[in-house]
């Protein structure tokens, strides 16, 4: 009977995002994840750690607005880069940086970043996207006496002297990634929208950490190899990615997530009912905690036949 309809919309119960890349980041795990867009202080850790691993900004105020870290810049969004939200935000520094309490690695890490430098990268010989307490990502050179800014890395006090041949261009997003395994090292940049590797084998012994983490900076003793640019989506792994991993996690970028579901309606029109939505895959099931399946070509809006059966409908992303 008409009374018997029941256009349930089960908010929460299929929740989808448009931004394909930060899910794409925490489905693999990562251990330490700093999204960078709270609104405020601290910055939040979404990794598996959890709270713990909470960062906090390192810098003269550290407040949305101060020229050493400046929260709430704008990050890579669309149209560019389908894969992040409309509004998301990253963090500029200029002498500052993003820390949290002491990593715990291994010799099966990764660490990714988005990195938006600025043609001068650094008042020293060398900046740091990502110091991991014992090594890490860094920018060598980027500085006033030799602009060129090339992707290195440094693992437990040598790989100083490898060369990458990876430079990164100035004033654009690019996507960054180091992981290390007991044999070798990778480094990953994106060149546009393609992804670019150079790989060191050798010996790869357990990272010894001696200090927390700098995302921009916090090398000890070296105060002045602080990073110039903007920072992003910064991820820390207590494994190694695999290529498909890392090539899979870049490409996510570019590609749009699941379109979130709208608001179901029930509507009564001259004693017909009928379901309306803007976006979504109509679905039905018997029970509120049941198994709910897709109605087959079920457009909006969507005529109800009335039955003496109690019936739920819902919504799942598309």
């Amino acid at each position: 009977a008409p009374s018997q309809l029941l256009a349930h919309y089960r908010a929460g119960t299929n929740a989808a995002t448009s931004a394909n890349y930060p899910g794409l980041v925490t489905g693999a795990g990562a251990v330490e994840y700093l999204r960078l867009d709270d609104p405020g202080l601290p910055a939040t850790n979404n990794g598996t750690w959890g709270a713990e691993w909470t960062g906090s900004y390192v810098g003269a105020g550290s407040t949305l607005g101060d020229p050493l870290v400046a929260i709430g810049t704008v990050g890579p969004r669309p149209d560019a880069f389908l894969g992040f939200l409309t509004n998301n935000t990253a963090v500029a520094m200029t002498n500052g940086w993003v820390t949290s309490p002491q990593l715990v690695l291994g010799n099966h890490v990764t660490a990714v970043c988005w990195i938006n430098r600025q043609t001068i990268s650094t008042t020293g010989d060398l900046s740091w996207p990502a110091w991991l307490g014992g090594g890490g990502l860094h920018l060598n050179n980027g500085n006033e006496a030799n602009p060129d800014a090339e992707l290195r890395y440094h693992w437990n006090g040598g790989k100083w002297d490898w060369s990458s041949g990876l430079f990164v261009p100035a004033e654009v997003w690019v996507f960054v990634a180091l992981v290390v395994e007991p044999d070798q090292a990778t480094i990953y940049m994106s060149d546009g929208t393609t992804l670019q590797s150079a790989n060191n084998p050798g010996t790869h012994d357990p990272m010894i950490v001696t200090s927390p983490p700098g995302f921009g900076g916090n090398q000890p003793g070296r105060s002045d190899r602080n990073y110039i640019g903007q920072l992003d989506e910064v991820a820390v792994y207590d494994r190694a990615l695999t290529p498909t991993e890392i090539d899979a996690l870049f490409a996510s970028a570019f590609k749009a997530g699941p379109v979130p579901p709208s608001t179901l309606v029930l509507t009564r029109v001259n004693n017909e009912y009928f379901l309306n939505w803007t976006s979504g895959v109509l679905q039905q099931s018997s029970a509120l905690t049941g198994n709910f399946t897709d109605v087959n070509n079920a457009t909006s809006p969507y005529k109800m036949v009335p039955s003496d059966a109690q019936n739920f409908f819902g919504l799942r992303a598309q």
